[in-house]
C-alpha cells in the first residue's frame, strides 16, 4: 500500500508522533506557523535524527554495547493538543517503516562499528495501519509529548536488524520533550529517561526532530 493511501485511510480512522489531556483540559496545544489554533486533524512531517543505544548485551549475542545513528522522517497528524504518528521512513523515502542506520560505536562482536542496520517501528503503520498516539502535557516546567500505542495495550517499540539478528525493544510509554519553536516548526527531543526492555539487552533512544509547519503553545 502506498504512503498516500495509508495516510488517507488512517486520517479517516483517527481524527484525533505520536489523545486528550489526563486532566480533561490541556494548557498546551498545537498551533499553525501563523499562530492559529489547530481545529481539525492536519498532516505533518517530523524529520530528524535519532540514536539507539543498546547495552547489557548477553555474551551469547556478542556482549558489550553499541550505538546506532539514524536519519528519518515520520508522518503524523496534529489536532489541538494531540498527535498521531502514522509511519516512519528514511529521509529519502524508500520502504515504509524501514529506516537505514549505521552502528557508530560498538564493543559487540557481532554487530560492529560501521555495520548497516535496519530499524522499524513496532506496532506502527504498514499494512496493518497501526499507529502511536501522542498528547502534549506539562511535566514540571517541561512540555512533553507522551507517546503510547493504545491498541490492546501494545508497547511503543522498535526492532533493530543487524547481521540477521532481530532485537525488539519496547516501552509502554515514550516521551519527546519540546525544545523550541523555529520558523519551520516545533523542535522536540527524545527523552532518554525511558529504558526499553529488549529481546537482547536493554535500549535507550535519543535525538531530535522538527514537526514541520506546526508550533507548540
Amino acid at each position: 500500500m502506498k504512503k498516500s493511501q495509508i495516510l488517507g485511510a488512517m486520517l479517516l480512522a483517527v481524527c484525533a508522533f505520536s489523545a486528550v489531556a489526563a486532566s480533561g483540559a490541556s494548557a498546551h496545544e498545537w498551533l499553525t506557523l501563523a499562530g492559529a489554533k489547530v481545529t481539525k486533524a492536519e498532516e505533518a512531517k517530523f524529520p530528524g535524527s535519532f540514536a539507539l543505544h543498546n547495552r547489557k548485551i548477553p555474551a551469547l549475542f556478542g556482549g558489550g554495547e553499541l550505538t546506532m545513528l539514524c536519519m528519518y522522517e515520520s508522518y503524523l497528524t496534529v489536532d489541538n493538543n494531540s498527535n498521531v504518528i502514522l509511519l516512519i521512513t528514511n529521509l529519502t523515502g524508500g520502504e515504509i517503516d524501514k529506516v537505514k542506520c549505521e552502528v557508530s560505536t560498538s564493543t559487540n562482536s557481532i554487530c560492529k562499528a560501521g555495520t548497516s542496520v535496519t530499524v522499524s517501528g513496532d506496532n506502527l503503520a504498514g499494512e496493518k495501519e497501526e499507529h502511536w498516539n501522542g498528547e502534549l502535557i506539562l511535566s514540571g516546567t517541561s512540555i512533553l509529548d507522551d507517546i503510547t500505542a493504545p491498541e490492546g495495550g501494545k508497547e511503543v517499540g522498535y526492532t533493530v536488524t543487524c547481521n540477521s539478528i532481530n532485537n525488539l525493544c519496547g516501552v509502554t510509554l515514550e516521551t519527546a520533550k519540546f525544545k523550541k519553536n523555529e520558523s519551520s516548526g516545533a523542535v522536540l527531543t527524545f527523552n532518554e529517561e525511558h529504558v526499553a526492555t529488549c529481546t537482547v539487552g536493554e535500549g535507550t533512544l535519543f535525538g531530535e526532530g522538527t514537526v514541520l509547519g506546526f508550533l507548540v503553545n
